[in-house]
């Protein structure tokens, strides 16, 4: 559910280890590019309701449903919380039993301050935050259904690969303001997408569906400030640095992905990747 970059990734890797894959976009237009892979195309759109509740019938009829919908919290608001209830309707009606969730590691968020926190899932959320009472209200979507079917929920760090490379954010951190809404001092958490995707396939092949939440972000962590500089040595950007407010400083960790599921990143290292 939700053929984007990251969706569409995740699609052409199952369907490339043999198993049968259906993907839902918002455009017509994206499904030739689905049907080339051996994908099966969707159109699919919510109101939050489903508008074609006949394509949604059989795009559900699945023995395992992947939700790769963006949150974009300054667009929309509370509209990816109720797609998501309307999901889970669907959900029941079709009897799927296995579900993967991909969240965020936005949801960690706390009081400013030069305390580093190292954060593993069970960390306890304390925030105001609109958005992050978003996630963790949506998440709980799920939690709720456990007694009905078997989920997993990836909460997923700043993703990077392909057109997502954290050198073209520099312009954005270097010009009108940018600089000041950042902290030096914050970590930069951030995860290669083709770890997402094999982790995904790992609990898909190995179907470990058991009701649990992961951090998915790699091994390494940086300062922003060393983070960005690098960056703009490597490249000759413009960087006149970050400012030295205090804020949440968050290492999240991955421990309890890499133990239970036996996983080693390939990606450890993304800074190593982007500037070598």
């Amino acid at each position: 559910m939700g053929c984007g970059w990251l969706g569409i990734e995740i699609a052409k890797t199952l369907k490339n280890r043999g198993h049968f894959v259906k993907g839902s976009v918002t455009e017509p237009k994206n499904m030739k590019k689905m049907l080339h892979m051996g994908i099966k195309p969707y159109v699919l759109n919510f109101t939050p309701k489903l508008v074609d509740e006949k394509a949604a019938g059989d795009f559900f009829k699945a023995n395992v449903l992947i939700i790769a919908i963006p949150l974009r919290f300054k667009k929309e608001n509370d509209r990816y919380f109720f797609i998501l209830k309307e999901i889970i309707h669907h959900i029941r009606l079709n009897g799927i039993k296995k579900v993967i969730l991909i969240s965020t590691t936005s949801v960690y968020d706390g009081e400013k301050g030069d305390e580093v926190h190292h954060i593993t899932e069970n960390y306890p959320i304390k925030s105001d935050s609109p958005k992050v009472k978003l996630i963790l209200k949506s998440e709980k979507l799920f939690i709720k259904q456990q007694n009905h079917i078997k989920f997993i929920i990836l909460r997923v760090a700043g993703l990077v690969g392909k057109r997502r490379n954290p050198k073209n954010y520099l312009a954005k951190v270097s010009g009108a303001g940018g600089s000041e809404r950042k902290s030096a001092n914050e970590y930069v958490n951030l995860v290669h997408f083709r770890d997402v995707v094999d982790i995904i396939v790992r609990l898909i092949d190995k179907n470990l569906f058991t009701n649990e939440i992961y951090n998915v972000v790699s091994d390494k962590k940086f300062l922003k400030q060393d983070f960005y500089q690098q960056i703009a040595d490597k490249f000759h950007y413009p960087f006149v640095g970050l400012s030295k407010k205090k804020s949440f400083r968050k290492v999240i960790l991955n421990d309890k992905v890499k133990k239970k599921l036996n996983y080693r990143f390939k990606y450890k290292d993304i800074l190593k990747k982007i500037i070598h």
